[in-house]
């Protein structure tokens, strides 16, 4: 009747995979086949529910992703608001945000430990080694102007807690400035962080250095840690 949700790359993909059908619905082929049904369009409920809808599939039925936010809906709607027909796949996958792929010309640097700062980007971990206050950063110089739209990293728990139990290392309020040049720059995103995986979406803009900035001031703070840092370009089409 239905593509199985179990195990679905596109399930436990980008949030926006489930969210766009979720609020538009979606009709037609998919990965080559065709069903007799279409999935309506759930647009008439909250945000809050279609959230919870996104995360109950995502981690249900064996699946294992993050968590969907109702803020992650509302910007989700209000991105396509103008949308009146539902999604083909075609569609659908042309309008995610794209990941960018690292390599040796992504140039990671840290106003604390910044020897450790490559390491942001793998399994290996940024730590700051220092306990967390404002004003520190971490930044990526990209070898070209690209449209960024979206940040991701995680923070994995570390000894330190109480009684030695696991403390969380992610950032307690951020601050995302970008740059054409490294000398100029604009703010396009706050929050707090609230989970091991820090997701951070704005409208896209151009940038080839990107920085996050720790901004919350802390008593007795711990370290902030960034592994898996993720930067996504801007869809082809909306």
């Amino acid at each position: 009747m239905a593509p199985s949700l179990s195990g679905s790359a596109r399930v436990t993909g980008h949030r926006d995979y489930v969210i766009k059908p979720l609020l538009h619905g979606m009709s037609g082929p998919i990965a080559g086949i065709a069903y007799p049904q279409v999935m309506v369009s759930m647009g008439s409920n909250t945000d809050q529910w279609i959230a919870d809808v996104a995360s109950y599939v995502r981690n249900s039925f064996g699946n294992s992703a993050t968590w969907v936010s109702a803020p992650d809906v509302a910007r989700v709607r209000a991105a396509t608001a103008r949308r009146k027909t539902q999604w083909t796949l075609g569609e659908l996958e042309a309008s995610l945000p794209r990941p960018m792929i690292s390599d040796s010309t992504w140039k990671v640097t840290a106003s604390h430990n910044s020897r450790a700062a490559p390491g942001a980007l793998d399994y290996t971990r940024w730590t700051s080694d220092a306990p967390q206050q404002p004003g520190m950063w971490i930044q990526i110089a990209l070898p070209r102007p690209v449209m960024l739209t979206e940040i991701e990293f995680d923070s994995p728990p570390v000894a330190g807690g109480r009684g030695g139990a696991p403390a969380a290392t992610f950032p307690r309020a951020y601050r995302v400035e970008v740059s054409t040049d490294g000398a100029t720059w604009s703010a396009v995103a706050e929050g707090q962080g609230s989970g091991r995986v820090t997701s951070i979406a704005f409208a896209p803009v151009r940038a080839s250095v990107v920085r996050i900035m720790q901004t919350a001031a802390l008593e007795n703070a711990l370290v902030w840690s960034v592994e898996r840092l993720r930067l996504y370009e801007a869809a082809l089409s909306r």
